[in-house]
């Protein structure tokens, strides 16, 4: 007897227990013409020890026999995990309700009468036997699916932590090429200043220095991407002035455009708030990114920022938190291709102006766009080869109701905390700056000339406590982004430890 149902020839095993023979006889003959195997016990005992041999795919059961009734039988079938899941039908010439009822409770599929009609057997097994087929596939088909959701969990746990330890890397090893690129730069600039050197030693130095520039603001870029992706850089929500930092942002690059015909422009609307509550570093960071792409490709015409305001119109509560603050960096360059617009975002991507230019890194664009998503906000960009270039950004904001209107809502003359326009207090700053070693001071100027701010915090925390004032000062003129100050007071500097030398 083969204990294997689902291997059988004959189809679905069927075992038939009845004491009566004719009974026996009848059914295993019909069912056999059908298709099925059948298998045959004449006593209950029998049964059981047939049924856990076997594991028929249907059990037709008698109420009535001499040594187990049916519905023990049926309580043991069920009660164990080998055969619990046979359905079975019960046979049996007791008609009432009360004993359809006790065999139903004993864990019976289905009541056929004797006498019966042969179809109506045909019809029932048929519909057990599909149930119990279907009820299979769901099973297999259920820990399939299980084992491959587990599968594709490992996968992807897997792939976070590869992602992870990438990112890690980059991020260390970033850290660690930093300090030597920066004596590379330092040295060559030093370099480049004897006038010693022969037109082709000096061109030469210029290409050292430029290479190492370009891989040092890589490295920068990586190295933020990497905190981004790491969670290692969150939100730092603070009340700030915001026509501030737009004048800063102006002033640095108006600076850069003096010896260009390019014109830089900022529009802010009216009901553009002057005071808000957001991340400072985070939105001047994607302003000088768009600004300075913006600059970078576009030879002659025109740099637009506009700055809108769309405010929440609901009165009831203390914050309008659907508030956006929308900027639009707009450019009359060389454009963009239709076909380069939707990879521009993907971290190393360059539209090809960019590629020709041979500056930049691909990075920028790719930090933007996180930081814009980090402030609740999205980035899009529209553009027209050889007409320029339009990239939009909004951010989501908290605004107090009960701030002071006249603060929200004027342009106030701005008092900075440092003002270093007093020739006292420059004078102060560049005298303690004279007894700081040219090394140090050579790294705060390329910290502030390559606006990073993460680097200015690591040199400011050198500083022992012996120095606290030039601490100050300097904390002070980075936070009120007046990096022009500490780039040109370190040059003067600079400039006088160089001529000692000479």
């Amino acid at each position: 007897m083969k204990s294997d149902s689902h291997g059988l020839s004959g189809g679905e095993n069927i075992l038939i227990v009845d004491n009566t023979l004719e009974n026996l006889q009848s059914l295993s003959a019909t069912l056999s013409e059908n298709g099925y195997t059948v298998l045959s016990a004449i006593s209950g005992s029998m049964a059981l020890i047939t049924a856990r041999l076997t594991r028929p795919n249907l059990i037709l059961l008698d109420i009535k026999m001499p040594d187990v009734d049916g519905y023990e039988v049926c309580k043991k079938l069920k009660g164990s995990k080998q055969t619990s899941d046979i359905p079975i039908i019960f046979l049996s010439c007791l008609d009432n309700v009360y004993e359809k009822i006790k065999a139903f409770k004993a864990g019976g599929a289905d009541y056929i009468t004797k006498p019966f009609q042969i179809e109506e057997v045909l019809a029932r097994v048929k519909h057990q036997v599909t149930i119990q087929k279907l009820t299979r596939q769901i099973k297999e088909q259920n820990k399939q699916l299980k084992n491959e959701a587990e599968e594709r969990r490992k996968a992807e746990l897997d792939a976070v932590a590869a992602s992870q330890a990438k990112t890690l890397f980059f991020a260390n090893m970033s850290h660690e090429l930093r300090t030597p690129l920066n004596a590379i730069i330092g040295f060559s600039k030093l370099i480049s200043d004897n006038y010693l050197l022969n037109a082709e030693h000096q061109e030469n130095i210029n290409i050292i220095n430029r290479s190492a520039e370009n891989l040092l603001a890589l490295i920068n870029d990586v190295l933020k991407l990497s905190k981004i992706e790491l969670g290692a850089i969150d939100l730092d929500n603070r009340r700030f002035d915001l026509y501030h930092l737009l004048d800063n942002i102006k002033e640095m690059f108006l600076l850069e455009l003096k010896q260009t015909n390019l014109k830089l422009n900022f529009i802010v609307a009216p009901n553009v708030p002057g005071y808000i509550y957001a991340d400072e570093k985070k939105i001047r960071s994607c302003l000088c990114n768009l600004i300075g792409n913006a600059i970078k490709f576009t030879p002659q015409g025109s740099v637009i920022l506009r700055v809108s305001f769309s405010e929440n119109e609901a009165k009831d509560v203390d914050f309008s938190s659907s508030a956006r603050l929308m900027f639009q960096v707009e450019d009359t360059g060389c454009g963009i291709s239709f076909g380069e617009l939707d990879d521009l975002f993907d971290a190393f991507a360059q539209a090809d102006a960019g590629r020709k230019s041979l500056q930049g890194t691909g990075l920028g664009l790719t930090i933007t766009r996180k930081f814009v998503r980090m402030m609740g906000g999205e980035i899009e960009v529209e553009s027209t080869v050889g007409k320029g270039s339009i990239f939009s950004f909004y951010i989501v904001l908290d605004i107090p109701k009960n701030l002071d209107s006249k603060l929200t809502n004027s342009r106030l003359t701005y008092t900075r905390a440092s003002d270093f326009n007093n020739e006292v207090s420059h004078a102060s700053l560049l005298e303690d700056l004279m007894t700081m070693p040219h090394a140090w001071v050579l790294r705060l100027n390329q910290a502030a000339n390559e606006v990073d701010e993460d680097l200015l915090q690591i040199i400011l925390e050198e500083l022992p406590e012996s120095k606290a004032p030039l601490s100050d000062s300097l904390t002070g003129l980075v936070k009120d982004f007046r990096l022009d100050i500490v780039a040109d007071s370190t040059k003067q500097i600079l400039d006088k430890q160089i001529e000692g030398w000479v």
